[in-house]
């Protein structure tokens, strides 16, 4: 009795080491995946100058090439419709980040289809809706930026993702490439580096374009969190975006 049931046991124990071992091999194949998909899709909209098009179309109220392009119909949500099942396994921190920047990006993507009325010549299309449309979008990207910037912290090993986190904080000092980290983390790093610099230029674009006297505006109000909390006025990538951009808005 005592054999058959130890047996049995046993049995079980292997059922269940068998499907933890699943769980863990499906769980590392999505966190790879949609680290990669991530900053694969970030990576496009840096090398497309996407938020340099947002700064011009603001100012001169008409598109320019990098920008128009994003309005086209590719599909950027791929890889979170093949693979929403396996989210499930990366838990509740994880998911609410993931989730976030595609619903923020699908947000961006289907709002920036106002900018087909710009070259409508149907259509008159006033000063100040072109200018609502632009900050419209690029307030959806700047929320998608941050959701993917959590994401791929979370997604890291954590004591990478802290090591990782403390050297962005670091930035505010330094855009040297911090002796610290190697290898995969630093590659890591870098990719998350790139966001964090197009977070800030979007703020910076925002600050300048979302009047400082709507407070009532929600949009506002968390712009001037991010940019008080986190001293992002004191970061050289602040500095940078006012010496490409700022003459545009001189005497405005």
């Amino acid at each position: 009795m005592l054999l058959a049931a130890s047996g049995t046991a046993i049995a079980a124990w292997g059922v269940f080491v068998s499907r933890l071992y699943d769980v863990a091999r499906e769980r590392f194949g999505t966190v790879d995946i949609f680290e990669a998909d991530i900053t694969a899709i970030c990576r496009i909209i840096y090398a497309v100058d996407v938020i340099s098009g947002y700064v011009t179309a603001y100012r001169s109220l008409k598109l320019t090439g990098g920008l128009y392009s994003t309005v086209k119909r590719e599909n950027y949500f791929e890889v979170l419709e093949a693979s929403f099942k396996e989210l499930s396994a990366l838990g509740p921190v994880k998911i609410d980040a993931i989730i976030s920047f595609y619903t923020f990006l699908r947000g961006a993507r289907d709002t920036s289809l106002s900018f087909n009325n710009w070259v409508n010549k149907d259509m008159e299309i006033c000063e100040s809706s072109r200018k609502t449309d632009v900050v419209q979008v690029a307030y959806l990207l700047f929320l998608s930026l941050e959701s993917a910037q959590t994401a791929c912290i979370a997604l890291m090993e954590k004591t990478d993702g802290l090591k990782v986190s403390a050297e962005l904080a670091n930035r505010h000092a330094t855009d040297a490439i911090p002796i610290s980290l190697t290898g995969l983390v630093l590659y890591k790093y870098l990719h998350l580096r790139m966001i964090e610099k197009m977070k800030i230029q979007l703020l910076w674009f925002l600050d300048k374009s979302i009047s400082i006297d709507e407070r009532e505006d929600e949009r506002r109000l968390r712009i001037e969190l991010r940019l008080q909390n986190e001293k992002l006025r004191e970061h050289p990538a602040f500095h940078c975006c006012q010496e490409r951009w700022g003459a545009m808005y001189e005497g405005s």
